[in-house]
């Protein structure tokens, strides 16, 4: 990648300004957050061919989580992406087997039923879920926690094995497949604290199967998730960016860094160094922005705002009189921190002088 990304407008003769645009102060970065098994956990409860099921052995019904969590973090909006795995620890050897076979093997949960016409076993296993939602209004560092869907993705191996002795015998496995939801009426929290952020949300989600008879089965899941991410940590860079929006995906038309798979003005590149989404269309997005400097008579405050953390992409601001002929300003840029990961650069620049003043700013990135 060679190209360098350029962003320039002006006003015209007699109008002395300098022409630039909005800043993306609600734009989105992809953030990785790292589950917290200290505090994380999920119980599971409900019953099983009508029946109320109950703890293999202390503890077998409850179970911490790992892995990590995507999300796309602006000052306000939250939005998660599924592709990211977040796991259930196994928490011990419960009955039955895969496939309801006899025995005892790993498993995240184990359950068992006794009644007087039959008894039954479960374990649940490989049990790895993905979050994902809409774009969700984050007010006061709180979010609407329904709006968050937790989702066993299809192709995934989650399943409960189960075996039931004495009347209606059957022994199966039951995949959990493409099953999502979560009812959890508690609001999520998005907390920074110094150079931390912790992400919390509640998990209530029910599901319901035909064991021996249509709906005799419903498996309820509890529980919170925690995960944390460490603002001004390790750098972003665009191969990792990209990845976490085509998880997979190899074809340089799509991930190239001089690739458009969304069809507005804005290719990857700039999209990662601007915090853009590159697949969702930004048609009417625009780099710069300029307005009149307080307590600075006839200055020019000129900028834009920037993801933090990213590595191995360059900004540079430039001036000129027309479109041609840039120089480099020299003018060290006041840069301010914005929170949740943005940054805001902007420099003071004095209008052009003369009987017929033109000014031009330029913001090119590139990289680095």
């Amino acid at each position: 990648m060679e190209s360098t990304h350029s962003f320039v407008r002006g006003r015209g003769r007699r109008r002395v300004a300098w022409w630039c645009a909005a800043f993306v102060s609600g734009g989105l970065v992809a953030a990785e957050f790292q589950v917290d098994p200290e505090r994380s956990a999920i119980t599971v409860s409900g019953s099983l061919a009508t029946f109320a099921v109950r703890e293999q052995a202390p503890g077998s019904l409850t179970s911490r989580l790992e892995g990590t969590v995507d999300a796309e973090v602006s000052e306000t909006t939250l939005t998660f992406l599924e592709g990211p795995l977040v796991r259930v620890q196994d928490n011990g050897s419960w009955e039955p087997k895969a496939g309801g076979e006899t025995g005892s093997d790993p498993a995240c949960f184990g359950g068992k039923v006794s009644a007087i016409i039959a008894s039954a076993v479960a374990a649940g296993r490989d049990m790895e879920f993905t979050l994902a939602s809409a774009a969700l209004e984050l007010t006061g560092g709180t979010f609407d926690g329904r709006g968050v869907v937790f989702a066993f993705p299809p192709g995934g191996r989650a399943a409960f094995d189960y075996r039931v002795s004495g009347l209606g015998a059957t022994a199966a496995r039951m995949p959990l497949e493409g099953m999502s939801t979560n009812a959890s009426a508690l609001p999520g929290t998005l907390v920074t604290e110094g150079n931390v952020q912790t992400l919390r949300i509640s998990l209530d989600a029910t599901y319901v199967f035909g064991l021996l008879a249509e709906g005799d089965t419903e498996v309820r899941i509890e529980g919170a998730l925690v995960a944390t991410r460490t603002l001004g940590g390790s750098p972003v860079t665009f191969g990792s960016w990209i990845e976490g929006f085509f998880p997979g995906e190899t074809d340089e038309a799509i991930i190239g860094p001089e690739a458009n798979p969304d069809l507005d003005p804005w290719l990857n590149f700039v999209e990662f160094a601007l915090g853009l989404n590159p697949v969702e269309p930004e048609p009417d997005f625009v780099p710069l922005q300029a307005h009149r400097a307080d307590g600075s008579p006839g200055a020019w405050l000129v900028g834009y705002d920037r993801p933090q953390g990213l590595g191995g992409v360059g900004y540079q601001l430039s001036s000129g009189t027309s479109l041609t002929g840039w120089a480099p300003l020299a003018t060290v840029p006041e840069i301010v921190d914005l929170g949740d990961g943005w940054e805001r650069v902007s420099v003071s620049l004095e209008p052009p002088a003369g009987e017929d003043p033109a000014a031009f700013v330029l913001l090119s990135v590139h990289p680095e």
